[in-house]
């Protein structure tokens, strides 16, 4: 062994010529020499372990080293099996790098030692100690341009690097610079970039918000990179200063990295900023940082500035008027407040659009997870099922970068199908889940965890901001000033301050909508931390707090119509799935109530409608909200799908009214949910008979309107008497708009144009549909464009308009799936297929499918199709059998029978995209 090293260092001082040139002194790269083969440079990594070896053996070319050696530095505590594996591993991709074609060996391994073969490597923090050891100061001031592997902290490189830096030192003070200091050129040849960590991962998503950076940089003498912990400012900073730096018109003479994690005082930052221009010697640190760049046009990235005093905020503010050719690219979690700073916020990577699954992939956020992941599980694969997962998970994550990394590293041990549900339930599990390895988590704690990322903003908060962030906690979607002041308790101004600073500390985040008021949310590890600071007591008050503000809200905004409440609905849903835990039953029944109407027109999602049922059990209710709750509940089963349940839910809402008004509401609903139900017989008209009774009784019009609306329903569908059914639309229509219910008279004036096209006026129909829809789209009335677009497809196949039939149905299920609508989807699935057989053969035999499917989903929600849709049914399978043949007809809708959901669904063109 002693005789190889000798052999090589013999080789070496004859002068051969190395391979390659691996620099280490502010950047982990390497370069292909010159002469040896096509010009190749190497900057990124494909992992850690590849980069540290390549650094371990270039810091001795000349040695020999033990394969237990090199395992125990690079994965210290590793079993010795696994550890030998992934040396072999990582060896295997080393040399793949460095002996491209037309490459002499750089590496030669055996069964016991990797060593260096002569002249395979010269490494720039060796040359470094070798003119520092000869004396030659000025040209190891010229080769240390930066710390030892920034970016790196495993133990070993931690030690050579402040070996490195020891030896440097004295001679830093660099000799007068010379007189013609002018040329921006000369300066910038004179002094590099200095200090910019080197990252071993690709980059993703960053290449628009670099370039924006570097304009703003450019233009701008202060620019703050403002975001949450995670968000990945530190990495776009460096981005956008390295490409100022590399640029042919670099604007800069120098670029320097300032880390200022352990400053917090105005002398400390000062200090280190001298650290890293060099600018080491006698005297104050201000000084000397003023005198080193006084002739210099410069660029200096301060980074994590949040924890920093005011006093050293100020003496950065003072540096930037005493040197006016100095430009600052500041990473914080917070601004600055400084005159003249400009605000560039790290919002994290795009996520991917919700509808376009076809291009889930090209999501940087995405494609983040995915690298990460392949990284950690080598036989990781991201088919269309699994993207869909990691889709959710960084929409969860909000395309914060740090999170993204940590969620993938959890992918050694369990499906992205598996980390999403864990990810989704209650609790902490961004908390919990996202954390590194013991191994890593000691390099820099703030980021070892999500939890110490918010815990170290948690730390700078003042005692006032803290309690906001714990009510603001109870919302898991944006809230308006107004609710969240209800849950704080304390005055609208004043948590509209607090708002603005938190958002500044980049710890809650604003959207400002084109209508309505500006609404604020915090990320989800944050939502967690902030809700892990407050006893289970204060919770429930708080949510207690917020059932009280949107019940007064729903009744405040009830004649607005459905816009006014559909942003608060996520709350709603949100306080009454608590309910249970919170003891408060009555109180979100009382909710559900308040909101009746607003559910007329936005389907019940099923997880609301089990925790309404579960308070209606569990709650010591007056009979008078027991039946309201019920006919509520009797909606809401039917419109999911259920009619059965529906029918018990009318009947005890008729069993327990206490005035005609709910007696006639119930009767209307038990009407309704017996038509789904298949119970065509001769109860109707007495029900009908005792509802209009009733609702004449007790002088709501709005009641007797949906009495002659169901009774419209019925007429049509069953008896097909359209001109009767036109007349109790009129009727219902009017009485709706003299009760001020203006969502349920654009229902009852649908009835009426749905019965001009049963009597033959198609195109009348056709034009009274268009303009509805603007109506009901300028309203945000979900439940209407459904019902809407779906009648529309209807006529348009009557009229042999089936391309435009196909777009209208397709609306229409999206927004019933998007809706929770089960009973409209079921309805738009049943006339799809007509509309699609008149195109394509592949569109033919889809339709096929879809027919077989559509039929089988309705006969498991509902006993009976109507006379209506029967017809169009049967004339659908006839033009199918003609078009595909009988017994390939056929064929195609029995296998439709075996399809699921999603898969019938993929069937009908533009399901799956955005209402």
């Amino acid at each position: 062994m002693e005789a190889a090293e000798a052999r090589d260092r013999a080789v070496a001082q004859d002068g051969a010529r190395p391979c390659w040139r691996v620099r280490l002194l502010g950047a982990v790269e390497a370069d292909l020499t010159a002469g040896t083969g096509a010009p190749r440079h190497i900057a990124h990594w494909p992992t850690r372990a590849v980069a540290a070896l390549l650094a371990r053996l270039a810091l001795a070319p000349h040695r020999t080293h033990a394969r237990e050696q090199l395992v125990e530095l690079l994965w210290p505590g590793v079993a010795p099996d696994v550890g030998r594996n992934r040396l072999r591993q990582t060896l295997s991709t080393l040399k793949t790098l460095l002996e491209p074609a037309g490459c002499s060996p750089v590496l030669v391994a055996d069964r016991l030692v990797v060593r260096v073969a002569p002249g395979g490597l010269a490494c720039d923090a060796v040359e470094f100690e070798q003119h520092v050891r000869a004396g030659r100061a000025g040209a190891a001031r010229s080769v240390y341009l930066g710390e030892l592997m920034p970016g790196y902290y495993d133990d070993w490189i931690a030690a050579e690097r402040d070996r490195l830096a020891a030896l440097h030192e004295p001679l830093a003070d660099e000799p007068a610079r010379a007189a013609d200091a002018g040329t921006a050129a000369t300066a910038r040849t004179a002094t590099p970039a200095r200090g910019l960590p080197s990252y071993l991962t690709r980059p993703f998503g960053l290449a628009g918000p670099a370039e924006r950076l570097q304009a703003l940089a450019r233009l701008e003498r202060l620019v703050t990179v403002h975001g949450p912990g995670g968000s990945g400012k530190t990495r776009l900073a460096t981005e956008a200063a390295r490409a100022l730096s590399d640029a042919a018109d670099a604007p800069f003479a120098l670029v320097a990295f300032v880390p200022l994690l352990a400053c917090t005082t105005a002398d400390q930052t000062m200090e280190a900023v001298a650290t890293a221009i060099g600018a080491i010697g006698a005297g104050a640190a201000d000084a000397r940082v003023r005198a080193h760049l006084a002739a210099r046009t410069a660029l200096l990235v301060i980074d994590n500035a949040e924890q920093l005093e005011p006093a050293a905020d100020d003496a950065l503010s003072a540096l930037l008027q005493a040197l006016p050719r100095l430009h600052l690219v500041v990473t914080s979690r917070r601004l600055l407040g400084i005159d003249g700073e400009h605000a560039f916020e790290a919002q994290g990577l795009p996520l991917p659009d919700r509808d376009a699954t076809d291009r889930t992939a090209d999501s940087p956020a995405v494609a983040l997870f995915v690298d990460r992941a392949r990284s950690v599980n080598s036989v990781y694969t991201a088919d269309a099922r699994t993207l869909q997962a990691v889709a959710g998970i960084v929409r969860l994550l909000a395309g914060m970068p740090l999170a993204i990394e940590l969620a993938a590293s959890r992918l050694r041990s369990r499906t992205a199908a598996e980390l999403f549900d864990q990810l989704s339930r209650d609790g902490t599990p961004t908390l919990d889940l996202l954390a590194r390895g013991a191994a890593r988590a000691s390099a820099d704690a703030r980021h070892a965890s999500m939890r110490h990322v918010v815990a170290w903003s948690w730390a700078l908060l003042q005692p006032t901001q803290r309690e906001l962030m714990q009510a603001l906690s109870i919302f898991g979607a944006p809230a308006q000033p107004a609710a969240i002041t209800a849950v704080a308790g304390q005055p609208q101004a004043e948590v509209l301050r607090q708002l603005d600073a938190l958002h500044d500390l980049a710890l809650v985040r604003n959207t400002a909508g084109a209508q309505g008021p500006t609404r604020w949310v915090l990320l989800q590890p944050v939502r967690e931390f902030a809700a892990e600071q407050q006893s289970a007591a204060q919770a429930r008050e708080a949510r207690a707090r917020l059932r009280g503000w949107l019940t007064r809200h729903a009744a405040e905004r009830e004649a607005d119509g459905p816009a006014a409440i559909a942003p608060e609905l996520v709350h709603v849903h949100a306080v009454i799935a608590s309910a249970s835990a919170d003891d408060a039953a009555r109180e979100s029944l009382e909710l559900a109530v308040a909101l009746r109407t607003r559910w007329d027109t936005d389907g019940l999602p099923l997880h609301t409608l089990q925790a309404l049922e579960d308070a209606l059990g569990a709650a010591d209710l007056p009979p008078s909200l027991r039946s309201r709750s019920h006919e509520l509940l009797a909606f809401g089963r039917c419109i999911a799908g259920d009619s059965a349940a529906a029918l018990r839910h009318a009947q005890a809402a008729v069993d327990t009214a206490t005035d005609p008004r709910e007696r006639a509401l119930g009767l209307a609903r038990w009407a309704w949910a017996a038509y789904f139900d298949g119970r065509f017989d001769a109860d109707y008209e007495t029900a009908f008979a005792d509802a209009e009774r009733c609702a004449e009784a007790c002088g709501d019009p709005g009641a007797l309107a949906l009495v002659l609306r169901v009774r419209a329903l019925i007429v049509c569908n069953l008896w097909l008497d359209f001109e009767q059914a036109e007349e109790l639309a009129v009727r219902a229509q009017a009485l709706h708009e003299r009760a001020g219910q203006r969502a349920m008279a654009h229902y009852a004036l649908l009835n009426r144009y749905t019965m001009w096209a049963w009597r033959g006026r198609d195109e009348d129909a056709l034009i009274a549909f268009a303009e509805l829809l603007k109506t009901l789209e300028e309203g945000g009335d979900w439940a209407g464009l459904m019902h809407c677009t779906r009648q529309q497809g209807r006529v348009l196949i009557r009229v042999r308009r089936f391309a435009e039939a196909v777009q209208a149905l397709g609306r229409s299920l999206r927004i019933a799936r998007q809706q929770h609508m089960m009973q409209g989807l079921a309805q738009a699935l049943l006339h799809v297929p007509e509309a699609l057989l008149h195109g394509s053969d592949a569109e033919a035999e889809a339709a096929a499918r879809l027919q077989g499917y559509a039929v089988m989903h309705w006969d498991r929600l509902y006993p009976r199709l109507n006379r209506i849709e029967v017809r169009e049914l049967t004339r659908a399978r006839r033009m199918l059998r003609r078009r595909l043949g009988p017994a390939r007809a056929e064929a195609l809708m029995l296998a439709g029978r075996t399809l699921a959901l999603p898969e019938a669904l993929a069937l009908a063109p533009g399901a799956g995209e955005s209402p």
